[in-house]
Formats: C-alpha cells, structure tokens, sequence
C-alpha cells in the first residue's frame, strides 16, 4: 500500500476510533449515573418502608391502648349488672 492510502485509512480511523471512545464513555456515563439513581431510588424506598413499619407499630400500639381501656370498661360494666342482677332477686 501507498502511503497515501495508509494516511487515508488512518485518518479515517483516528477519528472514528476518537468518536467510539467518546461514545463509550458517554454510555458509561449513562449507565454510572443510572445505577446511582435506582440505588437513590432504593434507599428512597427502603426509608419509606421502615416509616411505614414505625407508624404501623405506633397505630397498633395506639389500637392496644384503646382496647386495653374498652375491655377494662366491659368488666366494670359487667360487674355493676351483676350487681344489678342481685339486688333485683
């Protein structure tokens, strides 16, 4: 081959080459900034789920609470209609 024909094949490739490695840069780029995103995305969701966990426990703790007090109620107020009920007989 010439070198004219050499030159020409390789400056045809030096800028080829230059815009693939641009390319492959760019894409990992992309790709990096993708995977931090849903690694973001997760974090984000996993922060969500242990304040639903945490409210849900609050809720259920409340929900205790309130039912200790109405079964305490239940057995006053059974005890008072058994009172009733004796002094009616």
């Amino acid at each position: 081959m010439s070198n004219e024909v050499i030159m020409w094949i390789v400056g045809l490739s030096v800028p080829a080459f230059v815009s693939l490695l641009v390319l492959f840069v760019q894409e990992r780029g992309i790709h990096r900034r993708q995977r931090m995103a849903d690694y973001a995305s997760k974090e984000r969701v996993m922060v969500l789920l242990e304040n639903d966990i945490s409210n849900l426990k609050s809720t259920t703790d409340k929900m205790s609470v309130v039912l200790d007090r109405v079964d305490v109620r239940l057995d006053t107020l059974s005890e008072r209609m058994v009172k009733v009920e004796t002094k009616l007989q």
